[in-house]
């Protein structure tokens, strides 16, 4: 009976064999034998693997240059994991970083969370690369941060400066005037305020 071959059926991971060829000698057969040695080993063929498919984050908007974000853990099934190298493959507008070798997500030294400018959301792939031979492997994962708006911006006037005329007999509550304020902030609101004359 004939089954694949592992290393772990094996002494040292290796088949130690006698090989013997017999002729057809009509008086007599003669042979010879020969010691054959076979190794068995991985060829190092299987893709690595992240500790789950896909990952989620949140951080604030205002998360400094350079701070990391999270860890992501990955193996190898017939390798050695610290040969494991880490790349972001998409998604992340240049606004974060993964260290190769450890697989930590941190901000961009020059990176602009700001959700007015790049969105709130990233979704990027992450890959991760093995030594491999006779070829490397990658295996891929999905990494969705969310950005948390904060009150970072100033609230601006619709127009830079007003004037308005009255009478000087106008009765006390009189509008006079109606200006517009708007905040840039994602979770803000546009504010109205009224000029009332004195009483």
């Amino acid at each position: 009976m004939t089954k694949p071959v592992r290393t772990e059926d094996t002494e040292d991971g290796r088949y130690d064999l006698v090989v013997r060829a017999t002729d057809q000698g009509r008086d007599t057969q003669l042979y010879s034998d020969v010691r054959v040695v076979i190794e068995v080993g991985s060829i190092r063929n299987m893709k690595p693997r992240f500790s789950q498919p896909s990952y989620e984050i949140a951080i604030r908007e205002n998360a400094p240059a350079g701070s990391e974000t999270m860890a992501l853990v990955a193996s190898d099934p017939d390798g050695d994991d610290s040969l494991l190298r880490f790349a972001i493959h998409s998604g992340s507008k240049d606004n974060f970083v993964i260290d190769p070798e450890s697989g930590v997500i941190s901000v961009a030294r020059d990176g602009d969370l700001s959700i007015e400018e790049n969105g709130e959301l990233y979704d990027m792939e992450i890959k991760v690369t093995d030594e491999g031979e006779p070829y490397q492997q990658s295996g891929l994962a999905r990494v969705r941060i969310t950005v948390q708006d904060v009150n970072n911006i100033a609230p601006e006037f619709t127009q830079e400066s007003y004037t308005e005329y009255i009478v000087e007999n106008e009765p006390p509550g009189h509008v006079v005037l109606t200006v517009l304020a708007e905040d840039p902030d994602r979770r803000s609101e546009e504010h109205t305020s009224e000029l009332q004359s004195p009483i």
